[in-house]
């Protein structure tokens, strides 16, 4: 009987980070298409996310969606292990927070394919959209916001 809808208002936006696509090296794709195309040879492989219902699971879930391929979801408990079992190409896909992804790409094992914004983000510029390489309206960001009960004073 609870509606947080109808119960809440929201008062502010604490974090809006956007989730990215990022893939081991030795997968041998370098962009979206190619990754797709791989998926498609070779339906069924794996991808990493920080968990069952997070934004990460949900943005590999729209990704499989939308492209139409055969992927299945492997969850850890956060992002730390993904990016570990990625670096060890234990698997070889990966939908996380882009800032988590990071640290990940001076190793040279990682690569990002894409980010999964509806903007290019600031921080990389030169990173794609995954809708821009041809994945038409997918827009996945992680937010956290601040809610009160609704009727609380502005102040």
């Amino acid at each position: 009987g609870y509606d947080p809808r109808e119960a809440l208002s929201a008062a502010a936006m604490l974090t809006d980070v956007p989730n990215a696509l990022a893939v081991n090296v030795a997968l041998g794709v370098s962009d979206v298409q190619g990754l797709v195309a791989k998926l498609k040879a070779s339906p069924g492989m794996s991808f990493g996310s920080s968990g069952v219902g997070s934004s990460n699971h949900l943005a590999g879930e729209l990704f499989r969606m939308l492209t139409g391929t055969d992927l299945v979801h492997v969850p850890y408990r956060g992002g730390g292990p993904v990016i570990s079992d990625l670096l060890a190409n234990t698997i070889s896909i990966a939908f996380l927070n882009l800032p988590t992804l990071l640290p990940a790409l001076e190793t040279g094992k990682v690569r990002l394919l894409g980010v999964g914004s509806a903007e290019r983000v600031a921080i990389r510029p030169d990173l794609p959209t995954i809708a821009e390489q041809g994945v038409p309206n997918y827009a996945v960001r992680s937010w956290t916001g601040l809610f009160a009960p609704r009727g609380t004073p502005p102040e």
